[in-house]
């Protein structure tokens, strides 16, 4: 397989590109540690300062972490939130039972009578307006015919 003209120009752009990144990425690096490299040599105290306050900070988080590993500390809220997880899911299936029971032990027949009452009721108010409006049309037919 060979590669066009065009294509290999295209290519060696390509990583051109890539090894500029990989530079101006050096420089930005290279610019800090030139900044900070005072710091930790030749102002002895101020370096010493700086150096000392981080190695405390790594000395606390070191401490933190074997004391979470002694202690069990997270393995204790684990099992926290287990217990806190459990007591809700047995709540929800309790009440999920109650509602369940509840529905059951309903009589249901009588809501279903209730219902079907209802219904009856509300065909003989539709059958009472149907014949409203046929008198209303009659009504107007006998006033348009008086005219």
């Amino acid at each position: 397989m060979k590669l066009s003209d065009t294509a290999s120009v295209n290519l060696k752009s390509t990583f051109k590109g890539l090894f500029a990144i990989l530079d101006i990425v050096k420089q930005a690096f290279s610019a800090i540690f030139t900044a900070i490299k005072p710091l930790f040599g030749g102002l002895g105290t101020l370096g010493d300062g700086i150096l000392g306050f981080t190695g405390g900070v790594g000395d606390a988080i070191v401490a933190f972490d074997e004391f979470i590993k002694t202690s069990g500390a997270f393995q204790k809220v684990g099992e926290g939130i287990a217990t806190v997880i459990q007591i809700i899911m047995t709540a929800l299936s309790t009440l999920k039972n109650k509602i369940k029971e509840k529905f059951e032990s309903a009589n249901f027949e009588v809501f279903h009578s209730l219902l079907e009452r209802i219904h009856e009721r509300m065909a003989q108010v539709g059958e009472a307006a149907g014949e409203m409006k046929s008198g209303v049309i009659v009504a107007f037919e006998v006033i348009g015919e008086t005219r």
